[in-house]
């Protein structure tokens, strides 16, 4: 009895002396010894924790509890193409299975991920999984994605489960490749509007050629055209949604256009846009197109007033100066700039008396070489000394001429650029319809020392050239310039024959097709088709495409051919097939 009454002594004692201790969680079986150093004695499982400096004394029972165990199995990761790689805009998943193997529950548990290497464009976030109770189990998915910016490396992710109570366990590190983005690149191919000029109030076709030239896919590709004042759509919209486009994948888009009769300017400028979902994997650089407008429709229009006949002074007619030479002949633009890659072959084949008569000679070929020839060095500024001119040529000549051209353009190397002119006669074996090139010392008779065109084709070919540029004034009909069935500039032959002997970069401009004459133009002294050629050359100084040179050839010499001359002429170019539409765009200058 004294021994407890001691007991309650002291703490009474305790609480007066020291009011601002505290006995916490005492139960009726607790007894507490406090002395004045805040030490004591424990009873019947009672455990001072704690202490602070005014003597607050914190007495918590022992408590027994039955933790939980947590068990992680079979972690992975899962992508949406299924390589393993994390891929630049890729959603992927990492995802395991948790359980709990322990007797008591797992609090509060949350799955928390670091990535360690901090590859860019990667995002992810911690699961919240809750609470596990025993011999529980849960599937754990934690999302990750990539982005545009996610670049080639390596991803190491760290994996962890946190409990309240401390009892969560690292699940560890998984490493992971990522890859880069293979990005698109959508452009315009090409654009197509016939290479003719087109007429007011009539309607006309444009053709987009629409390409991915990237080395991914693009997605929501769009091509949209902003329209000008007095220029309208037929149909259909001036945006178009061409869909997606896997890596080279073209896609065709058709507009139907009108111009009206307000239009004021001589070409339509049609400024195409071309997008992709990402705003970013486009190349605008070349998708603009001009088209020319036929102006000679309105500006041929001719109404005549007939008015009152009275007596007047007599006018005075306008005379236009007479002239030993013709308007291309004179005033030849000069460009200063010359280039050391550009060769040109010059043959003008006129005097063929040794081989045949005087009525047998080409009218005006030696002047159409010879003029050629300055538009080559002043014009086309190849330099004199790269300028081969040969008048009159026999078969030893040419053949020296044409291996010494290949000879030059080799030794300038891949850039250089080969042109060939000829005008003289041609003429086609009777029994094989192999066109042959005619030398003026070599008769029809007998073609054994005439120079086959093929063979000249193919020589020039295999050249290291990078573009071979051939005018042909000349048909190989067998007939010649207003002359007689040997008298041509001409070789007769089918075109499909002429298209089997082209390849390579190599474009033939030729005078005529099939079996028509390559006529004179005697007024100026020149072969149709050369003079056409030299006034293309000197309206525009050479700076024309080979599409808008031939558009003119077409038009001019037909026209003139039966306007003047009464007799049909139609020129043709022919390419090989490697070449496609690519040709039109090349530029003379």
């Amino acid at each position: 009895m004294r021994k407890y009454l001691t007991a309650i002594f002291l703490t009474f004692f305790t609480l007066n002396v020291f009011p601002q201790a505290v006995i916490k969680n005492r139960s009726p079986q607790v007894y507490v010894n406090i002395t004045a150093d805040a030490s004591g004695s424990q009873y019947a499982g009672a455990v001072i924790k704690s202490r602070s400096v005014s003597g607050y004394v914190n007495i918590i029972p022992e408590v027994t509890i039955k933790p939980p165990h947590l068990q992680a199995d079979n972690p992975q990761l899962i992508d949406t193409d299924g390589n393993n790689f994390i891929n630049a805009n890729e959603n992927a998943r990492i995802f395991f299975i948790v359980r709990n193997t322990g007797e008591g529950p797992a609090l509060n548990l949350e799955a928390k991920i670091t990535e360690n290497n901090r590859v860019p464009g990667l995002t992810f976030q911690s699961k919240t999984i809750g609470t596990l109770q025993p011999g529980e189990v849960k599937t754990i998915e934690i999302p990750v994605t990539s982005n545009i910016n996610t670049t080639n490396s390596t991803a190491s992710f760290f994996i962890t489960i946190t409990e309240t109570n401390g009892f969560g366990i690292d699940i560890g590190t998984m490493v992971v490749q990522t890859k880069a983005m293979l990005t698109p690149m959508v452009a315009i191919a090409d654009i197509d509007y016939g290479n003719m000029p087109v007429r007011k109030n009539e309607k006309f076709d444009v053709r987009v050629l629409v390409q991915n030239t990237g080395q991914g896919n693009a997605e929501s590709v769009n091509l949209s055209l902003p329209l000008t004042e007095n220029v309208f759509l037929s149909d259909g919209s001036s945006s178009v949604n061409v869909g997606n486009l896997a890596p080279g994948e073209t896609r065709e888009v058709k507009y139907t256009f009108i111009i009206k009769n307000n239009y004021t300017l001589s070409k339509i400028i049609l400024p195409f846009v071309i997008s992709e979902s990402y705003g970013k994997f486009a190349d605008n650089s070349k998708s603009s197109a001009t088209v020319p407008i036929d102006l000679q429709l309105t500006a041929n229009k001719q109404i005549v007033v007939q008015g009152e006949q009275r007596s007047v002074p007599e006018a005075k007619p306008v005379v236009t100066a007479a002239s030993f030479t013709s308007d291309v002949d004179k005033e030849i633009p000069n460009l200063p700039v010359k280039t050391t890659k550009r060769v040109a072959l010059i043959i003008g084949n006129e005097d063929y008396s040794h081989a045949y008569d005087a009525e047998s000679n080409v009218d005006f070929a030696a002047n159409d070489a010879k003029i050629f020839a300055e538009y080559a060095k002043k014009v086309l500024g190849i330099q004199d000394k790269f300028v081969l001119l040969s008048i009159d040529a026999t078969y030893s000549i040419m053949k020296t001429q044409i291996q010494r051209a290949i000879e030059l353009v080799n030794a300038m190397g891949p850039t250089a650029e080969l042109f060939f002119y000829y005008a003289g006669h041609g003429f086609p074996d009777q029994a094989t319809k192999i066109p042959y090139l005619i030398p003026v010392d070599v008769s029809a008779s007998s073609l054994t020392s005439a120079i086959k065109l093929a063979d000249v084709y193919a020589q020039l070919s295999s050249s290291s050239a990078s573009r071979v540029t051939v005018f042909l004034d000349a048909c190989f009909s067998g007939g010649g310039r207003d002359m007689g069935p040997v008298n041509a500039r001409s070789v007769r032959m089918a075109p499909s024959t002429e298209e089997n002997m082209i390849s390579g970069n190599m474009v033939v401009f030729a005078a005529s097709t099939g079996e028509q004459t390559a006529q004179a133009l005697n007024t100026e002294k020149h072969g149709l088709f050369t003079y056409y050629l030299l006034k293309k050359l000197k309206e525009t100084s050479g700076n024309v495409t080979y599409g808008e040179l031939f558009t003119y050839l077409f038009e001019n010499v037909k026209v003139d051919a039966i306007a003047v001359n009464g007799k049909a002429q139609v020129p043709v170019c022919i390419t090989s097939d490697v070449l496609g539409e690519k040709w039109k765009i090349w530029k003379l200058r």
